[in-house]
C-alpha cells in the first residue's frame, strides 16, 4: 500500500494530503543537502513525514 492509497483509505482531506506531501518534499531537499557526519535514515524520515 502506498501513501496515496493510505490517504484515500482513511479519507484525509485533500488540503491535508497536500500539506503532508509538501513537508516530505522539504525533508527531501534538506536530506539532499545534508553535510554532517550524523547518519540519517532517509527513507524512514520521508515515510514518516508523509504519515504524521
Amino acid at each position: 500500500m502506498n501513501i496515496i492509497e493510505i490517504y484515500k483509505k482513511y479519507e484525509l482531506p485533500e488540503h491535508l494530503q497536500m500539506h503532508m506531501l509538501r513537508v516530505a518534499a522539504c525533508c527531501m531537499q534538506i536530506l539532499d543537502n545534508w553535510n554532517s557526519t550524523i547518519k540519517v535514515d532517509n527513507d524512514s524520515l520521508i515515510m514518516n513525514s508523509t504519515i504524521t
